[in-house]
Formats: C-alpha cells, structure tokens, sequence
C-alpha cells in the first residue's frame, strides 16, 4: 500500500470530500475499488469510530486512520486564507 509522508498532504482539494475520494487522493489506495472495498471491511475510521459508509461526506478538522497512517482532513481554501497552504 502507498504511503503518504508525514501527517499533511501536497494535493490541493476542498471539503466537503469523499471518504473513498479522499483515500484515493492522498495516495492510501489506488483505486476507488480498493478504497471501496477498505472502507466496506471496517479498516477505516473517520474521528475514532469504524466508518463504513465510502460516501461520508469529510469536512476539515475530520482525522481519517487506516491502520497506522492517520491523516487530519485539512480544507485548502481555510490554509490559504491563513497564507499557510500545504507544503
């Protein structure tokens, strides 16, 4: 599985985001079918709690874990506005 370097991510995207979008932006899967099917079996939490549904709608300050990769879900507009976009 791809592995996505610290704790922020480089790609640009706005919230509300997809969950299965949102693992396959990143870099956590390599399709939406793989997404899918993670997110289907349980291995995705969205704030603590086993998310099942991939059409969960994510918003900024949301933290997504898959296994040991945990990723805070940051809305670029927000980081812009504050002048400290992703690096």
């Amino acid at each position: 599985m791809p592995t996505v370097e610290g704790s922020t991510v480089n790609d640009s995207f706005l919230t509300p985001i997809r969950l299965d979008q949102f693992l396959k932006l990143i870099g956590a899967t390599d399709t939406g079918g793989h997404a899918k099917a993670l997110i289907q079996s349980g291995e995705v939490r969205v704030n603590g709690d086993v998310e099942t549904r991939r059409g969960r709608k994510l918003i900024a300050g949301d933290v997504v874990a898959l296994g040991t990769l945990v990723l805070p879900v940051r809305d670029s507009r927000a980081e812009d506005a504050a002048g400290t976009a992703s690096v």
